[in-house]
């Protein structure tokens, strides 16, 4: 009978128990107090607000590659292109060589991820050179 007793009692304690809340850092809010003047009608005098949002830009893709590899004979070279950029087919980009222009190169493909195929016009093309639109 004290068993029964002992465990009726038992449940009822720990049954009827409030469960404990755990507050974390993120729960608890502070306020910022400046002496700088807000704008808003409604606001909180010295409560410190978010700043505004600036547009979201995007920067310009430069297209602009290396050469890799060149077949005088066939008068190809293959292009690799930073950032991911490619050129459209039958593009016409200039070849560099210690920032002299030294040739340029008619894009005829095959186009792979990041580097594309395409025929010497003018001038010559060597592996290292720097191939970008004029």
């Amino acid at each position: 009978m004290r068993l029964i007793i002992g465990l009726a009692m038992a449940v009822a304690l720990t049954g009827c128990s409030r469960p404990v809340k755990k507050t974390s850092p993120t729960d608890q809010v502070s306020v910022i107090r400046t002496n700088l003047p807000t704008t808003s009608k409604n606001s909180v005098p010295g409560l410190k607000t978010n700043p505004p949002r600036l547009p979201k830009t995007r920067g310009i893709a430069v297209l602009q590659g290396q050469v890799v590899h060149t077949d005088l004979p066939l008068k190809f070279a293959v292009i690799s292109f930073l950032g991911g950029v490619l050129p459209e087919k039958d593009q016409r980009l200039s070849v560099f060589r210690g920032g002299t222009k030294v040739g340029e190169i008619r894009m005829t493909g095959p186009f792979q991820a990041t580097s594309a195929v395409g025929d010497i016009s003018t001038g010559e093309a060597a592996p290292g050179d720097t191939v970008q639109m004029d």
